[in-house]
């Protein structure tokens, strides 16, 4: 059986639901490996967890184990955000109590204006997140983002990748400092931006005091 395990460990992630009907003893590795990461690429995947997490105890046990997960897709350069029926600000109102084990979170083209502010709080939920990846995003400011930020005590790594925004942004300073919320940043990835948007995330960067305790920073 321990053999099987490694094999399971290197599946492609559409044969995991293949391999867990295989038998009884697959089951249990398959899933796991499965659901340690979740990607909702589209409003129709989130649409079917949020079925199963009502209807499915079973999906509701795998999901308290979700290590990561990564919402919307992107590839390439900077592109148009993405047109569907937005999802994004109902993920953590509806996920927040059940993705205790949740370490990182991956954001692709989903995350735009206007999003109510009953989102951020749910994100404060996820207590254990330390890793988040914001991608090909276009912006009318640095305020959205800032404030995603902010909503993860224990954040250590970010990645900004592919961001742009409409305008400079006024309110850099104006919300207060993240050190005063007991942020510490230690890795640091800005990759794929243009130096107009590269010195408003600079701006508030230093002077939130995110980076105070920086350990490998990538440009």
């Amino acid at each position: 059986m321990e053999i099987y395990e490694l094999i399971i460990d290197f599946l492609d992630r559409p044969m995991l639901p293949i391999s867990a009907l295989v038998a009884r003893e697959w089951y249990p590795r398959s899933m796991h490996i499965f659901y340690s990461v979740v990607e909702l690429k589209c409003r129709a995947n989130y649409d079917l967890l949020a079925t199963q997490l009502r209807t499915s105890p079973r999906v509701k046990k795998w999901l308290a184990t979700t290590q990561a997960v990564t919402i919307g897709t992107g590839s390439g350069m900077l592109s148009k955000p993405n047109r569907s029926m937005p999802f994004l600000g109902a993920f953590s109102l509806v996920f927040a109590t059940v993705l205790p084990s949740l370490r990182k979170i991956q954001v692709y083209r989903e995350l735009r204006s206007p999003i109510h502010r009953s989102f951020y709080t749910a994100l404060q939920r996820f207590r254990e997140l330390t890793t988040l990846h914001l991608a090909h995003l276009e912006l009318s400011s640095v305020g959205l983002i800032r404030r995603v930020v902010y909503s993860f005590p224990r954040i250590e790594t970010l990645a900004l990748s592919w961001v742009a925004f409409d305008k400079r942004s006024d309110d850099i300073i104006s919300s207060g400092r993240a050190s005063q919320r007991g942020i510490r940043l230690t890795t640091l990835h800005l990759m794929h931006i243009n130096a107009t948007t590269l010195r408003v995330l600079t701006s508030w960067l230093i002077n939130s005091g995110l980076c105070t305790a920086l350990r490998s920073l990538m440009v």
